[in-house]
């Protein structure tokens, strides 16, 4: 492609941490709740009164509950994955933070598999991908780990009691999020290295 749209900074960590487990059938594609928080850079740079550090600080709330612009993209990139219609809850927050989104995913398992064997399918899926981090089962992403970098971390997680996964993961917002993965799909366009000028980072 010639032209590219670069992907939001929600819908990156939400649709790369679902892909594998919504491709491969491994959970129901209604009742998936999406609960994420971002650092106020996602706001953009406008001056406005609930972005004012005094409001901010110390604080923590939802916003564009139910209506979130960047649903659609979500929705839309997971039905090509799957090949049928998708139906998720996507609820957005402001942290107190400069940057980062960490992405919480609640799902329903569609069929009788073991964490372990969607651990093996996450890793066959993503481990030539340079910048998706799989952590180890029992370990999950924290913003810090992904700060200033290109990287996506993900971790996938069970609730024993009712068989549901929690998928998570963590992005920066202004890099993976905006102009990394901008630098990254140029980079593709051109014929470089996928990485050039992006791995510079490690956890």
């Amino acid at each position: 492609a010639k032209l590219i749209a670069n992907p939001g900074c929600y819908p990156t960590g939400i649709i790369l941490a679902l892909y594998p487990a919504i491709r491969e059938g491994m959970i129901e594609t209604e009742g998936i709740h999406i609960s994420a928080a971002s650092g106020v850079t996602g706001a953009g740079k406008k001056p406005k009164a609930h972005l004012h550090h005094p409001e901010l600080d110390q604080n923590f709330y939802p916003y564009r509950i139910g209506n979130h612009q960047h649903t659609p993209e979500i929705l839309s990139v997971l039905r090509r994955a799957t090949g049928t219609a998708v139906s998720a809850t996507f609820v957005p927050h402001l942290l107190p933070l400069q940057r980062g989104i960490l992405s919480t995913i609640f799902c329903k398992r569609s069929k009788d598999i073991s964490l372990e064997a969607i651990w093996k399918q996450y890793n066959s899926i993503y481990q030539n991908e340079p910048f998706i981090r799989l952590y180890p089962l029992g370990e999950q992403p924290t913003l810090q780990a992904v700060r200033e970098s290109n990287y996506v971390d993900i971790s996938i997680h069970e609730d024993k009691k009712n068989g549901a996964l929690i998928l998570v993961s963590a992005v920066d917002n202004l890099m993976k999020g905006a102009a990394g993965q901008a630098v990254q799909n140029m980079n593709l366009i051109m014929g470089y290295p996928e990485g050039m000028g992006l791995l510079n980072q490690h956890r």
